[in-house]
């Protein structure tokens, strides 16, 4: 029944198509199909935007347990694209406020969860003086980072001399000191596992690596498929 269509714009193509003064009918197939489409892609922009709105309130509400957050990020990635694609169907205000919402949370979240990379890629789609805060925060973010990494480096050179001068003190142990033998052998056990605690630390260096490769594939565009 047509007084339960719930769409203005499908009465409006109805009701132009049925009108009785053939002067206000489509004057051509082309003009209905237009309209048609036109039709089609505002259902599905405001699907979408349905949709994106209820993923984005649905891990909103939810904790701050770790793999949560993580769920959280990866909810809002998925609702600016479909924010984007519904932008692109049907080109409305809704879209695009709600694409700039949602990227704005996106990169709050990015931030507090450490993934800089990819607050730093989505920051790039925006304009930075509208968005002042968001930049502070994430060049605060950056630096602490770098200043962690220093501390780090650091760490790692002292603990390299450290292990060195027991070497280096072992062997000139061994030679000179033949009678705590026993004692030296201990301490050198002791310099091999602090070498394997060194070792481990190339795992850190293969995350570095692993967020420098994060550029070549964040954020999703078409242009790095």
């Amino acid at each position: 029944p047509f007084n339960l269509c719930s769409s203005k714009t499908l009465q409006h193509i109805c009701q132009r198509s049925l009108s009785p003064d053939i002067s206000k009918r489509y004057q051509s197939t082309e003009d209905f199909e237009k309209d048609l489409r036109g039709y089609f892609h505002a259902e599905q922009s405001e699907a979408l935007i349905s949709a994106a709105q209820q993923l984005m309130n649905l891990h909103d509400h939810q904790g701050s347990h770790a793999q949560q957050e993580h769920s959280h990020l990866i909810a809002l990635i998925e609702s600016v694209s479909m924010f984007q694609q519904a932008h692109q169907l049907w080109p409305s205000k809704t879209a695009k406020v709600e694409e700039l919402r949602a990227t704005r949370m996106l990169i709050k979240r990015a931030v507090e969860m450490g993934d800089l990379d990819i607050a730093a890629a989505y920051l790039e789609e925006l304009n930075r003086e509208e968005h002042k805060d968001l930049e502070e925060q994430l060049v605060r973010a950056q630096e602490q980072r770098r200043n962690e990494l220093d501390a780090f480096k650091r760490s790692k050179r002292l603990t390299t001399s450290v292990v060195v001068l027991v070497i280096l003190g072992l062997s000139f142990a061994g030679i000179v000191i033949n009678q705590a033998r026993q004692e030296a052998t201990a301490q050198h056990q002791l310099a091999q596992d602090r070498l394997m605690e060194l070792s481990s630390l190339s795992d850190i260096q293969f995350v570095q690596q692993l967020r420098s490769d994060m550029d070549e594939l964040w954020p999703l565009r078409e242009h790095k498929i």
